[in-house]
């Protein structure tokens, strides 16, 4: 699916959908991973922000840039924790371990949104999901397009 987003509200409001819909899928065997590429300044931070509205967070979302990872916890959800990560630092998926990455996967009540996943590809778990944000034409178009991971 592939959409068009002609400001940062609709881009919240996208986020807000996702969030619903993962939530109501319910619960799988591993923490839900969604994986957000683009280019800086492309709205990610934007998406996770309604992302994270959608699941009930009470804490502002703030890219975790320089600190890599941000926990919020939530109550109006099926999920217990949102973890926002940022792995524009990271030098790959080794770099995950110091992290507790894996121990993080293994609790189902984890929902796990990562910018620059492009960056740690190879320790993304099947049935990711997948959301790439690109320029449009005009300052305040993005272009978001949805998929998954085998």
């Amino acid at each position: 699916m592939r959409y068009r987003s002609s400001s940062s509200a609709a881009t919240k409001k996208l986020g807000e959908l996702l969030a619903h819909a993962v939530g109501e899928a319910g619960l799988v065997r591993h923490a839900r991973v969604v994986a957000l590429t683009g280019p800086l300044g492309a709205g990610k931070t934007t998406f996770v922000q309604g992302f994270s509205r959608g699941l009930g967070a009470r804490t502002s979302v703030k890219s975790p840039t320089f600190i890599i990872v941000r926990r919020a916890t939530l109550r109006r959800s099926p999920f217990r924790n949102l973890f926002h990560m940022d792995a524009y630092r990271l030098d790959g998926p080794r770099d995950l371990k110091l992290l507790g990455f894996a121990d993080t996967l293994t609790d189902p009540k984890n929902v796990i949104l990562i910018e620059w996943a492009d960056r740690i590809r190879a320790a993304l778990p099947k049935n990711t999901i997948i959301v790439r944000f690109a320029h449009g034409r005009k300052d305040t178009e993005r272009l978001i397009s949805f998929g998954a991971s085998n």
